[in-house]
């Protein structure tokens, strides 16, 4: 990655409205950072289904904010949609 677009990204943590992905370790939820607060919205079955889900509800909203990863660690990392996967930045 770019050393501008690293620092573009660097330190940044999720921001209203931004979708929160999060794993317990066999199962990812689908969350949404409301008024300081992340609130579940949906259990999806796959990563496929996941990415489906929101892409389908950024284009219903006309609203595309950010997309984060919380691993079972509790360690946020930016993501990147593409057509059926996710990928970390």
């Amino acid at each position: 990655m770019p050393k501008r677009i690293a620092e573009q990204y660097a330190n940044r943590e999720p921001e209203e409205g931004d979708y929160v992905i999060s794993s317990n370790g066999y199962k990812e939820t689908l969350s949404i950072v409301s008024e300081g607060f992340v609130r579940d919205v949906a259990d999806i079955g796959t990563e496929r289904d996941l990415v489906h889900f929101i892409w389908y509800k950024m284009e219903k909203d006309n609203y595309f904010p950010s997309v984060w990863y919380c691993s079972d660690h509790g360690n946020l990392s930016l993501v990147r949609l593409y057509k059926h996967c996710y990928r970390f930045y």
